[in-house]
């Protein structure tokens, strides 16, 4: 009877290292999903921002509907002088939000464009989005006033 126990007692250690080796595997597939999510997150995180502001931009413009056209801005343009008008100080505020650091707001390499043509206002938002490899991203609002 001694002679069988010892031939039946624990595991061999080629089963804990195979086991060990499934486990690990397993362990970097899970790891690896948890990296994309947290790119996908922060991805559509951006995007609502940029929604956020460009929503923004047309709540301003709809509260200074006389000046509608002065919010006219081109992507990249210079800042105009704040103290001309409301449309200029509200498009120096809202390009100075955009363009913040992204701890404080704003988007990284954000920027933003705004065309008015007659009652149809169309504001673009642009930004760098750097976990997907997209390069520049933009997002785009049409509305009428």
């Amino acid at each position: 009877m001694l002679n069988r126990r010892n031939r039946e007692s624990g595991f061999t250690l080629i089963e804990v290292l195979v086991a060990l080796v499934i486990l690990s595997i397993g362990l970097l597939g899970l790891a690896g999903l948890q990296v994309s999510g947290l790119r996908g997150s922060s991805s559509a995180y951006m995007k609502s921002a940029a929604m956020i502001y460009a929503n923004d931009m047309v709540d301003r413009i709809r509260a200074n509907r006389a000046d509608a056209g002065g919010y006219s801005r081109a992507l990249g343009a210079a800042l105009p002088n704040p103290a001309d008008t409301v449309a200029k100080q509200d498009l120096v505020a809202w390009v100075g939000a955009l363009q913040q650091d992204g701890k404080r707001g704003g988007l990284p390499g954000g920027d933003g464009s705004v065309v008015v043509v007659g009652s149809l206002v169309t504001v673009t938002v642009q930004w760098t989005d750097n976990y997907f490899g997209a390069g520049t991203t933009n997002v785009q609002m049409v509305t009428r006033l």
